[in-house]
């Protein structure tokens, strides 16, 4: 004898619908868990890649260090780092030292290798102890390419030589080559030389003018208050 097969009804079946699953419930809470769990470790990777791209950039930029390190005077502004009294020491092929100062130096740390600086002083030892020097009022400065451009009156100085005047002029820190387009005075001792443009060796201690180039010679009793005269240092 065998038993009737169920009828379901309307109510059993009800009840099978609104019944909890006991099974898919705690499966479906871990499964939230996970994708929870894994976004957060998504935003924090993303966020952990920006940081450090940020300090390698930050890390890249202080070879640029102030004369005197002073983290009150690294200001962050935006992207753009501010230095107070930025100086950098290189060296030129040939092994002599050269050194850059500038009164403030501004980094834009998407672009590391680039300061536009203001007060610029660049110096460079000379073969025979002695030093040329050239400040600008601003300065433009990419360390990949190792040149500065500089501009708002540019003085180019040897005491020992000449001094060189002009508005503005680009000198190639590898090559030390000075270049420029604008018009040009160079004070010598004896006399001084003018062009509309230069290009100026400071390894050769060579000068080379273009257009309209000029030169004065001083008469015995007629040299300018402020001309050069010949330094006690050099051999008669």
């Amino acid at each position: 004898m065998t038993d009737a097969p169920h009828i379901r009804t309307g109510r059993d079946r009800l009840s099978a619908i609104t019944a909890p699953r006991a099974s898919a419930i705690p499966q479906a809470m871990r499964h939230s868990a996970r994708v929870t769990r894994l976004r957060r470790w998504i935003l924090w990777g993303a966020g952990l890649i920006v940081v450090s791209v940020a300090l390698a950039l930050l890390i890249s930029s202080l070879r640029f260090l102030p004369t005197d390190l002073n983290l009150k005077r690294i200001a962050l502004k935006g992207t753009s780092i501010v230095i107070d009294g930025p100086r950098l020491v290189g060296y030129q092929k040939d092994g002599r030292p050269y050194e850059i100062r500038a009164r403030q130096g501004v980094q834009d740390i998407t672009h590391p290798d680039v300061f536009d600086l203001e007060g610029l002083d660049i110096r460079i030892e000379s073969a025979d102890n002695g030093a040329l020097s050239m400040t600008a009022a601003k300065g433009h400065y990419n360390a990949r390419a190792d040149r500065a451009e500089m501009s708002g009156g540019v003085t180019m100085r040897d005491k020992k030589s000449f001094d060189m005047r002009l508005s503005s002029a680009v000198f190639d820190l590898k090559t030390s080559k000075m270049t420029s387009d604008m018009p040009v005075k160079v004070r010598l001792i004896g006399g001084e030389v003018g062009a509309k443009s230069i290009e100026f060796s400071e390894k050769e201690r060579r000068a080379s003018f273009r257009g309209g180039v000029h030169s004065l010679i001083y008469g015995e009793g007629a040299e300018p208050a402020d001309a050069l005269t010949p330094s006690p240092n050099l051999s008669p």
